[in-house]
């Protein structure tokens, strides 16, 4: 799919299929498949046992955004002090920076923790700072609720909403649900760099005076070479999606 010639779109793509015994299962989405700078790799994970263990991460952010409806918080404990649970609804940012070890398990033992696990990738002054942690608890989330949808701003500003955490870059992070027949326009919202993932539904999206439908596993990245991209989002189904966008990290003005 193409639109304007200074539009790069890639998808929609599903994403790969990582299955670890009978307690972890995620898509994953990469480079490879079509996750845009400064977006390194998503993965939309349920874990129902510790699965990973203590490892390591520097250079970048590592995110852990819990959904609403897990049955489990998501326990994290890491090299920089951190040893609490991420509640369903809410966000954890580790800026790793020049390095840190972290796990994160299921808090509740026989329960599932339903989430995003992602990679942002730090911008180069960025990448040797000393490793520091972000949290936002879920009634902390402004929630943008009208004409048949509700939209959750996890980071970022949309309209006269902003999440209240200070980032180490601008970054936007929505959590969407649409009912049948919902739409809503996003143009002048959003960064040169954006990705979205459907998690249920089928939304459509309508880019200059192209239009993409994404099922649920599939994704679609937008990369335009300046902010402002005038899109918009319908949906025939009830529907939900995550959007993330950004500017790209280590590309020239």
């Amino acid at each position: 799919m193409h639109a304007a010639d200074d539009v790069k779109i890639v998808g929609p793509v599903k994403g790969n299929e990582l299955v670890i015994g009978d307690h972890f299962d995620a898509l994953n989405f990469n480079r490879k498949n079509g996750a845009p700078n400064p977006l390194l790799m998503v993965d939309h994970f349920r874990m129902r046992a510790p699965t990973f263990g203590p490892h390591p991460h520097a250079g970048f952010s590592a995110i852990t955004y819990v959904f609403e409806d897990s049955t489990s918080a998501h326990q994290n404990r890491d090299s920089i002090g951190n040893f609490g649970p991420i509640r369903p609804g809410a966000l954890h940012w580790m800026v790793a920076g020049s390095g840190a070890v972290h796990d994160e398990w299921p808090a509740l033992e026989g329960a599932e923790t339903h989430g995003m696990q992602i990679f942002v990738e730090l911008p180069q002054e960025l990448k040797s700072v000393s490793p520091y942690a972000i949290d936002l608890d879920a009634e902390d989330i402004p929630t943008l609720v009208q004409d048949g949808l509700r939209v959750r701003v996890v980071a970022g500003k949309l309209g006269k909403l902003s999440s209240p955490i200070a980032l180490p870059q601008e970054f936007l992070l929505l959590d969407c649900f649409f009912d049948s027949g919902a739409t809503f326009d996003l143009s002048s919202q959003l960064h040169a760099s954006t990705w979205f993932y459907v998690l249920a539904g089928e939304p459509r999206i309508f880019l200059h005076d192209q239009e993409a439908r994404i099922s649920a596993g599939q994704a679609l990245a937008i990369q335009t070479p300046r902010d402002g991209t005038p899109l918009a989002i319908t949906s025939d189904t009830v529907s939900h999606f995550v959007l993330m966008s950004g500017a790209p990290v280590g590309v020239a003005s």
